[in-house]
């Protein structure tokens, strides 16, 4: 990713990303490299050395190097809120959307919100209140579930794996964030139970990580509070 195509992008939507989005620019963890069915063979194992912004967390996908243009006028023109100017900077498995949300009506100096916007129904929920703020989240909750990893293979270690990534991601992190980072992944994994109470049955899933999804959710509600934290949005 080119620091002049995101200076574009502020250009374009009359906007002012955030310093630490743009550090991590500088610093080449927005880097992709071409995507494709070469990815895994070309990258993979240099990702893990040098680990990208969220690398082995579940459904987040970097935009493209230098892409983020075409895909935000895409996002823009056909299914973002109108009380938003949003700008993409990642993409899930199910192409849905992480954004950086500007308001349309005074977004000169203002730190955006993150939000998670879907392409197929018309409903956002908030995330983050910046984007430091959803670093923190989207690594804590990469450190909750790591069921779609294979934890029995050879490939690589996990936990020197999310060590290094952990490290990688420190300068971008409050202390506090990285602290609470690091002791987590000091735990064993541990086995947990997701709970779906129904009308006439319960499905009992299992998951295994560090945490459990109800710790994961105290902690960011402690640590990254946020008066629209999680909340869902129809428009």
């Amino acid at each position: 990713m080119d620091i002049q195509h995101l200076e574009s992008v502020e250009a374009i939507y009359g906007v002012q990303l955030p310093e630490v989005y743009l550090r991590l620019c500088q610093d080449g963890l927005l880097e992709t490299g071409k995507y494709g069915s070469m990815w895994y063979g070309t990258y993979y194992a240099e990702r893990l050395k040098h680990p990208t912004l969220l690398f082995l967390s579940n459904e987040f996908e970097l935009i493209e190097d230098n892409g983020i243009a075409e895909v935000a006028e895409w996002v823009n023109d056909d299914f973002s809120p109108e009380e938003f100017t949003c700008i993409p900077f990642a993409m899930s498995g199910a192409g849905d959307y992480y954004c950086m949300a500007y308001p349309k009506e005074d977004s000169d100096g203002v730190d955006p919100v993150v939000i998670y916007l879907p392409h197929d129904y018309n409903e956002y929920t908030y995330l983050a209140k910046n984007f430091v703020d959803f670093i923190f989240r989207h690594f804590l909750e990469a450190l909750t579930d790591l069921s779609f990893f294979d934890l029995e293979g050879e490939k690589f270690s996990i936990k020197e794996s999310l060590h290094q990534s952990l490290l990688a991601h420190q300068p971008y992190l409050s202390e506090e964030q990285f602290e609470k980072l690091k002791e987590t992944l000091t735990r064993e994994i541990q086995t947990f139970e997701d709970i779906h109470v129904l009308p006439k049955h319960t499905i009992v899933n299992e998951y295994v990580g560090y945490l459990s999804k109800e710790e994961f959710k105290t902690i960011i509600e402690s640590m990254i509070p946020f008066e629209f934290l999680d909340q869902e949005v129809s428009f």
